[in-house]
């Protein structure tokens, strides 16, 4: 873009009065230039001069009292930044890294990977092996898609029931899978899924989900669906929905994008809901809480990105530390205040540190022998 223009495009940006296609414009020519700058910065010089051009605009960027959008402002604050870093280039040769900067670059996001654990107790990790034919067991095939996702195929009459297969990510994975009865399961990090290689001859087809999972579920009328998390079960005939069930947040969220679903409690209970498209159940101790969904957000890591509205820092820390596989640790009283944010899931660590730190927050990252730890300091 001719530097008149991007100055008229960015004006309009900052103002929010440009239209998505110019919007979409100058972030593409953001992320191109962003790149083209960092290819010419050894990586800690480049961080430092992040550092630095984030430091001097902040207060152009200044979040409202009452609430902090970080990344509209972080995203105004960035095309800025690459605008900065051209003036700043020749200057900053012989400037120190930052340490916690420099750190959290080196940080990485998480990527495609799993483990299969097979019937007879056998590990299969997905992210080492050659795409391809696994194995054959129960009248099943099990295949390693060139999209990197498993997938099961019948070949014949299913064998026994107790055929158990369990998929699981660790923190900084995720993967998919195609069952055999075609339903198509997206499992995000720290999470598992269980199921049974005769899934299509059991009178219901159940899977059992730790942690957090997307379903596609073939249509079935014959063979109800039904996904057992703990303390919850939802049925359905085919459907798509999403199932966050990570122990540490306190509650089970089921939202429904298509189709109907039936959520129901599984503790004793004897409580059920059933949710509509665009609808969003909360299993807690109190019960169950059917609210408006927000699909955008609930459906974002499945979409490839991180989203928060409206979050508070603990459950921000929480989504980060499955994602970047890094220990969290506080000191002090943290910031009491919510925030909003949405990125790709494939930015560095530091990207959302720098978010972040628009809205104050500070943090540190000490080194440990069992790996990194991000330390989230008070506020105060």
């Amino acid at each position: 873009m001719e530097y008149l223009k991007e100055k008229e495009l960015i004006s309009s940006y900052l103002d929010g009065t440009c239209s998505p296609q110019e919007k979409e414009r100058l972030e593409q020519w953001y992320i191109l230039r962003n790149i083209e700058i960092r290819d010419e910065l050894p990586d800690p010089e480049y961080q430092v001069v992040k550092s630095d051009i984030w430091e001097s605009i902040q207060t152009k960027t200044e979040p409202a009292k009452k609430r902090y959008p970080f990344f509209r402002i972080a995203s105004a604050a960035a095309i800025l930044m690459v605008l900065g870093i051209g003036f700043y280039f020749y200057n900053v040769r012989n400037t120190t890294p930052d340490k916690t900067t420099y750190y959290a670059s080196k940080i990485n996001p998480g990527k495609t990977g799993a483990t299969l654990t097979l019937a007879n107790g056998n590990r299969i990790a997905l992210d080492k092996i050659q795409n391809g034919k696994l194995i054959a067991q129960a009248g099943i095939e099990i295949t390693k898609t060139a999209e990197g996702r498993l997938s099961y195929e019948v070949k014949g009459t299913s064998g026994t029931a107790d055929a158990s297969n369990t998929l699981s990510t660790s923190r900084g994975q995720t993967y998919q899978v195609r069952l055999p009865d075609g339903s198509l399961v997206w499992l995000n990090s720290a999470s598992s899924l269980t199921y049974t290689t005769a899934l299509l001859n059991q009178g219901k087809r159940k899977v059992k989900l730790t942690g957090e999972g997307y379903f596609e579920v073939t249509k079935n009328k014959n063979h109800p669906f039904i996904v057992e998390t703990n303390g919850q079960e939802v049925e359905v005939l085919g459907t798509h929905f999403n199932i966050n069930s990570y122990q540490e947040e306190g509650k089970i969220v089921t939202t429904l994008q298509e189709g109907s679903v039936r959520v129901s409690a599984t503790d004793g209970k004897k409580i059920s809901s059933i949710l509509k498209p665009g609808q969003q159940s909360l299993l807690s101790s109190s019960g169950i809480q059917v609210l408006p969904a927000d699909l955008e957000t609930a459906l974002a890591w499945k979409n490839g990105r991180l989203e928060f509205r409206d979050a508070d820092l603990p459950s921000i820390m929480r989504e980060i530390s499955r994602w970047y596989d890094i220990d969290v640790t506080y000191e002090g009283r943290l910031p009491n205040r919510r925030f909003e944010a949405s990125v790709s899931r494939q930015a560095n660590l530091s990207t959302l540190l720098e978010l972040l730190k628009l809205s104050k927050v500070k943090f540190n990252i000490k080194e440990q022998p069992s790996g990194k730890k991000l330390l989230v300091l008070s506020d105060n």
